[in-house]
């Protein structure tokens, strides 16, 4: 994964390349998840969710995946 791509290099000003999409309601998240993974290298990914259960729950599937480009919050 190119990491000065996705967050912006400071030769570029800091502003990434990539969209940024956003899930609101994720629930367990294995929607964004799928999402997230098929956008690699075309797109970041933000996930927002209220309950803390289902936070944990995305940000478990998230990282067990190695999904690199999606954030939980």
């Amino acid at each position: 994964m190119d990491w000065a791509r996705v967050l912006g290099s400071e030769e570029e000003g800091g502003e990434s390349e990539l969209p940024i999409k956003v899930e609101i309601a994720s629930g367990t998240g294995d929607w964004v998840i799928a999402q997230a993974l098929a956008d690699v290298g075309k797109a970041s990914w933000a996930s927002i969710e209220l309950r803390h259960d289902r936070v944990y729950s995305t940000f478990a599937r998230m990282a067990l995946q190695s999904v690199p480009n999606l954030c939980v919050m």
